[in-house]
């Protein structure tokens, strides 16, 4: 059971309380159009990779997403010789990001040599 609103009159109309259906959901996944498309091409990824946005909000939110590709490009940064100012971790925060451009590094290839110094968050790297 849902709130809705009353399309005529503007007004929130709250959730039956009995608990009653009075919704219906209509939803798509991706691989719905799979029956569909001329070509479908599947790529097998490691985990730290792969982050799913199904909510919008906590687990599979596009905030966890941001979270989990700033946590990838700061491994990038610590395999390539970076060290971050007191070992701070990035996050979804706006002061907390770490973001390399996909025009400088694809997959981390490159960065040797590119962080002489302590590295700050938030870091971009266009």
């Amino acid at each position: 059971a849902v709130p809705y609103i009353n399309i005529k009159t503007g007004e929130v109309v709250p959730a039956p309380k009995d608990g009653s259906k009075n919704a219906i959901r209509l939803e798509m996944f991706i691989f719905d159009i799979f029956e569909s498309a001329k070509f479908v091409c599947g790529m097998e990824v490691s985990r730290d990779e792969y982050a799913l946005v199904k909510t919008f909000t906590g687990l599979n939110s596009a905030h966890s997403a941001v979270q989990a590709v700033g946590q990838l490009h700061q491994r990038w940064v610590i395999a390539a010789g970076g060290k971050f100012l007191q070992n701070t971790l990035a996050s979804e925060r706006e002061d907390f990001k770490c973001e390399i451009s996909p025009l400088v590094s694809y997959d981390g290839e490159d960065l040797f040599g590119q962080f002489p110094r302590l590295v700050t968050l938030p870091f971009y790297m266009p």
